[in-house]
């Protein structure tokens, strides 16, 4: 159950970010982040360690102050 609801949110995330970088005209620093993004997107990675690399990509071109802790997580699970 625990893998169906990880691989869902995975692919939920991954098909988001895939569509979002498509409009490059819509973050402040493009050149910087998008490739960013697209490089967590196209990880063979699966899971929470995928979600965990495209959360981290994407939070230098998203203006959400992230808790230390759940990016302690995040740093952790993305390796």
């Amino acid at each position: 159950m625990g893998n169906e609801i990880s691989d869902y949110l995975t692919d939920i995330i991954n098909t988001q970010w895939k569509q979002k970088i498509q409009f490059r005209a819509v973050f402040q620093t493009p050149q910087v982040t998008v490739p960013l993004i697209e490089e967590a997107c196209k990880s063979d990675t699966l899971g929470v360690r995928k979600i965990s690399k495209i959360l981290l990509a994407v939070r230098p071109a998203v203006n959400v102050r992230v808790h230390d802790e759940l990016l302690a997580w995040l740093t952790i699970n993305a390796k």
